[in-house]
């Protein structure tokens, strides 16, 4: 089983990760094990349109969540950041004063899912 590095901050250096893009947009979905548990958990990061950007990262004291499998992680996630989109569609165009612009297309958010179902059927990572 690899073994994962944590930092001074407690965040992990060297996480699995599955990273989609379409159009500008781009998901990482970050993976990795607690030390002393062995549970799973997840960091995101999430880059749209307009120069959004949202991330967690995976840390040993900031989480969202612990896992009994990386699999169950990864749904998670997925679950996660399909909220989020659902949630903030559109913002302000940097370019457009006042204009309000969708921050991805919906094939970026079907990326999401696939991912998620991938998870479901599959290990993704080797």
């Amino acid at each position: 089983m690899k073994k994962f590095e944590y930092n001074e901050f407690g965040v992990c250096t060297n996480p699995d990760t599955i990273t989609r893009e379409f159009k500008g947009c781009k998901f990482t979905i970050s993976t990795a094990t607690m030390p002393k548990s062995c549970t799973w958990v997840y960091g995101v990061s999430l880059i749209l349109r307009e120069g959004f950007y949202f991330g967690i990262p995976i840390s040993l004291r900031f989480h969202e969540g612990e896992f009994s499998t990386e699999k169950r992680a990864v749904i998670s996630a997925c679950q996660f950041i399909r909220k989020f989109l659902l949630q903030h569609p559109t913002g302000l165009s940097s370019s457009v004063y006042g204009t309000i612009v969708p921050l991805y297309d919906k094939p970026f958010r079907n990326m999401l899912d696939e991912v998620g179902m991938d998870a479901r059927q599959y290990n993704l990572f080797w």
